[in-house]
């Protein structure tokens, strides 16, 4: 019993980073008390680590595409990859950014020969001041309360959360914690299709779409859940290609700094 609640911690926290145990507890219908236990104990097993903020590259002036490759690429990794996720079937998703699409596709090539290329939609943003304080802040510490957020920003608390909220709906930002998937229960996976697919929010954690190409990251509870989705995808949707993830880093290039060099 202990196990599949604990699974249920790691994957409502996975969909949202920030949600409070109480509404985990809620969800679970367990009390708040066993909810904070069994989390402290995940923490203690070295299942569940940091939490850490997913900025789309877009948000500071980058380009960005996702290239699969059948072989792992030497680490370390250039700081131009601004994400990565290896996958239990042998190959190897990293995020490239670049100041221009050009660069990008030329980057990709740099690293290795890649079996697919997902060019998702690309929105370069101007950030307001505040706006880019706001999410330097949540990157520094992604626990941060908004209202402390708010205090630094100099907005109301409702500023915040209202920003944040939709930077996340958009696929720009998100809070995502670092579990140990060799140790957890937990299945984090990615669907990779040719054309958009509505049915995946009970299980999503970020979702990039583009014209040619869409990819999704989502998490099951188990192989059995990872097992049903992928065979419910495969009947509706003509090209798909589901995959297991064994390990992923989110944040490396904003761990070097958002507004630095990417070469």
């Amino acid at each position: 019993m202990s196990e599949t609640l604990r699974n249920e911690i790691l994957f409502y926290l996975l969909k949202d980073g920030k949600m409070p145990l109480r509404k985990i507890a809620k969800l679970t219908g367990k009390n708040h008390a066993t909810i904070a236990y069994h989390y402290n104990k995940l923490i203690e097993d070295g299942i569940l680590g940091d939490f850490y903020l997913y900025v789309n590259p877009n948000l500071f002036g980058f380009y960005h595409f996702f290239a699969a490759y059948n072989n792992d690429i030497a680490r370390p990794y250039p700081n131009f990859v601004a994400s990565s996720f290896t996958c239990v079937e042998g190959f190897t998703v990293l995020e490239v950014m670049g100041k221009s699409k050009e660069e990008v596709v030329d980057r990709i090539s740099s690293l290795g020969d890649p079996i697919m290329i997902f060019d998702v939609n690309n929105v370069i943003h101007n950030l307001s001041d505040s706006v880019s304080k706001m999410i330097k802040l949540l990157a520094e510490n992604p626990k941060v309360e908004f209202s402390q957020v708010s205090s630094k920003v100099g907005l109301p608390v409702r500023w915040v959360y209202k920003k944040y909220n939709h930077l996340e709906k958009i696929g720009m930002i998100k809070i995502i914690p670092k579990v140990n998937l060799s140790k957890a229960n937990v299945l984090l996976f990615s669907v990779f299709s040719k054309e958009p697919i509505e049915s995946l929010d009970n299980w999503l954690v970020l979702r990039m779409v583009g014209k040619k190409s869409s990819l999704y990251l989502g998490v099951a509870r188990n192989m059995g859940e990872a097992y049903i989705i992928a065979s419910s995808l495969r009947s509706i949707v003509k090209d798909v290609t589901f995959t297991l993830k064994i390990d992923y880093d989110v944040t490396r290039w904003l761990n070097n700094g958002a507004n630095q060099s990417t070469t």
